[in-house]
């Protein structure tokens, strides 16, 4: 599948889910999307990073946050953790 069309299907997942995923578990858990399904779970970002690190378009929402008007696509393994 093509990013874009990834994307569609990991947002449109996002939204069908998001209250369940609210109600199931804590607030400000880390969600990580990949193929229109929820590929992980974490309250440490840095660990889901690791965990889904080999998946393809991933898009990684914080439960509790309200979600963005628009998505910023970025290779997911190339990030700065200002350390």
């Amino acid at each position: 599948m093509t990013a874009v069309t990834d994307q569609t299907l990991n947002v449109a997942a996002y939204h069908r889910l998001r209250a369940d995923l609210e109600r199931t578990h804590p607030p400000l858990r880390f969600v990580a999307f990949s193929e229109g399904r929820v590929a992980g779970d974490s309250d440490d970002y840095l660990a889901l990073h690791e965990a889904v690190k080999g998946l393809a378009n991933v898009m990684v929402v914080r439960l509790g946050d309200e979600p963005p008007d628009y998505l910023e696509l970025m290779p997911f393994g190339e990030f700065d953790t200002h350390e």
